[in-house]
């Protein structure tokens, strides 16, 4: 059990002495399981050093590295990261309070006949377009910046709702606005007023914009997002978008963004994948393996598709199979063999999940 702890204080101290009996000097950054069980294992009386199995037993080998982390503090649990995210949005919120964005929209009316019509820009004002109980201030000449452009979503169908919401999001990306403006308008309240009704927007009227927008934005009319037959799932349809498809799907993560900071629900029309992108970005799509959730969550997309992938990968003789890596995007031809064949569903899933 000596030499066990010598290899094991090797392996955690390569750099330093090997351990004398009787003079055992450990550093103080090491873990206290750690510590402990070298000491033990260390002895210089044989009698007082534990069993295999007792060692074995030890909380060095019981607690995982993660638990170990936990407890010092040196990782955080995910409850504790939400809640430190949650804080930080609170006080942005709490810090930006007087800064108000508004947003007129449609609730019902269909656009298709008025794709040409102007609509409002993102306009972020510190109060100078009205209180929020309806009052009116004097205006300021730089607090607030207004500007009308055309809709960015004129190619697109829908409701007028959906257009509204695109056109005002797709104003961030205007160029005529200041970078001053663009990170009010991100961190101020949004205000909504839906056109021909009354009532003062103190959170009702948001939540019900965005639940009409995020169902409304996933129809075949608008064109952005696809779903298989069957299943109520939805990613950005595959193959090369255009400019105006481009623009309109910026506008819907922005207002995911939005929702996201105003404590709105963007419901459950959107596929697993499609958050997991947006949670973690390039790591996520240069993934170097394929992870079974990822598998899932294509399954749950395409169950057929998703179900012919996951029998390939657990049968052999993809070489019968026809299958060649130039179906890919970015790929150059090459066969499908039972050596590639991971790196091909991989490739795959990636390309449609993403």
């Amino acid at each position: 059990m000596f030499a066990f702890g010598v290899l094991l204080h090797w392996m955690h101290l390569p750099d330093a002495p090997a351990p004398v009996p009787g003079a055992l000097s450990l550093p103080p950054f090491l873990d206290a399981n750690l510590r402990q069980l070298l000491t033990s294992l260390l002895e210089v009386d044989p009698l007082k050093r534990p069993t295999a199995a007792d060692a074995m037993l030890h909380g060095y080998f019981t607690a995982s590295f993660s638990d170990r982390l936990v407890a010092s503090g040196d990782l955080l649990r995910q409850d504790e990261k939400l809640e430190a995210v949650r804080a930080l949005v609170k006080q942005v919120k709490y810090d930006h309070r007087d800064q108000i964005e508004r947003i007129s929209v449609h609730r019902l009316a269909s656009t298709m006949e008025s794709s040409s019509s102007s609509c409002p820009a993102a306009t972020p004002d510190d109060g100078s377009r009205g209180s929020e109980d309806g009052g009116s201030n004097a205006s300021s000449s730089n607090a607030t910046t207004t500007t009308t452009t055309t809709s960015s979503s004129a190619g697109l169908g829908g409701s007028q709702l959906v257009r509204d919401v695109l056109a005002h999001f797709g104003a961030r990306g205007s160029s005529a606005l200041s970078p001053e403006v663009l990170q009010r308008g991100a961190r101020s309240r949004l205000r909504v007023t839906f056109e021909g009704e009354g009532g003062v927007d103190e959170g009702g009227l948001a939540t019900e914009m965005f639940r009409l927008f995020f169902e409304g934005v996933v129809s075949p009319d608008v064109g952005l997002f696809e779903a298989r037959s069957g299943v109520d799932l939805y990613l950005p349809k595959a193959g090369s978008l255009n400019t105006e498809e481009v623009k309109a799907l910026t506008s819907v993560g922005r207002a995911i963004v939005k929702a996201f900071y105003e404590g709105k629900r963007v419901g459950s029309r959107f596929a697993p994948s499609f958050f997991k992108y947006l949670a973690h970005g390039a790591a996520f799509k240069h993934a170097k393996r394929l992870e079974p959730r990822a598998l899932d969550d294509f399954k749950r997309f395409d169950p057929e598709m998703g179900a012919s992938l996951e029998w390939v990968l657990t049968h052999s003789g993809a070489e019968d199979l026809g299958l060649n890596f130039e179906e890919l995007p970015g790929c150059e031809p090459c066969p499908v063999t039972d050596l590639n064949k991971a790196d091909f569903v991989r490739r795959k899933v990636l390309a449609r999940v993403l």
